[in-house]
């Protein structure tokens, strides 16, 4: 490839394709490989077996995780699921916890730390195939199974706080009691109960989503589970 891009065969010297895609060099193979040369043979098999692999994104033959359209447009979607999943976070999140808050541990157990102050909220969280989103609205209209949806999709929230002792250090968020529209009227536990908010500030705290996709998991399903986390955000009582 030279410095401007361009790619350069190195077989004909033609701009626009390699060695590899050469037309007058599949060519040469060809004629060789019918003319019983061994390396024309040879590498007539190696491009049959590389076309026949299966691709360990979507399962299918012909091409390779790096260049499966399927992870490309399901990775392409990662922007619409942060952004739908940070404000689910950040409603449960709502005059419970915000940044610049002073936290303390609620009972002994360690040594590391018992007070910090709130710098900022992660949630990372893995999407794959086996959510199995089939219909967004009838997990809506399913209290106990929206309950465990938002659980797991919420439950695992990282608070980063600044410590006298410890400096920065990572821990999950205190306990908020989460109440859904709809529901029995028995609040979920959201959170740690080591942790309390022993003083709150004016700021709102923001909450950074880092999403990691899994292979198999399609566009559809990114864009399901992004109108999913919506819809939790809908049900959530203030």
């Amino acid at each position: 490839m030279s410095y401007n891009g361009t790619v350069r065969c190195g077989y004909c010297g033609q701009a626009g394709h390699n060695r590899q895609t050469c037309p007058d060099y599949k060519a040469l193979v060809a004629k060789a490989a019918d003319e019983g040369q061994t390396w024309a043979i040879h590498a007539q098999q190696k491009k049959k077996r590389t076309s026949t692999r299966r691709c360990s994104w979507c399962g299918n033959k012909g091409h390779n995780k790096k260049t499966c359209t399927m992870r490309r447009e399901a990775e392409a979607a990662i922007p619409l699921v942060a952004e739908s999943l940070s404000k689910l976070c950040e409603k449960i999140l709502e005059g419970n916890l915000t940044r610049g808050a002073i936290v303390k541990m609620d009972h002994m157990r360690t040594t590391v730390h018992n007070t910090g102050t709130v710098l900022d909220v992660y949630r990372t969280l893995k999407v794959s195939k086996s959510w199995n989103i089939a219909d967004v609205h009838d997990i809506a209209e399913n209290v106990q199974h929206m309950r465990h949806v938002t659980r797991a999709v919420t439950n695992g929230m990282i608070m980063k706080i600044l410590t006298p002792t410890q400096g920065k250090t990572q821990v999950y968020i205190p306990e908020v009691m989460l109440h859904l529209k709809g529901g029995s009227g028995v609040p979920m536990p959201i959170g740690s109960q080591s942790w309390k908010v022993a003083q709150q500030s004016n700021v709102p705290i923001s909450v950074k989503s880092e999403i990691e996709v899994e292979p198999g998991t399609t566009v559809i399903g990114m864009t399901k589970f992004a109108q999913l986390c919506d819809e939790v955000t809908k049900t959530i009582n203030k």
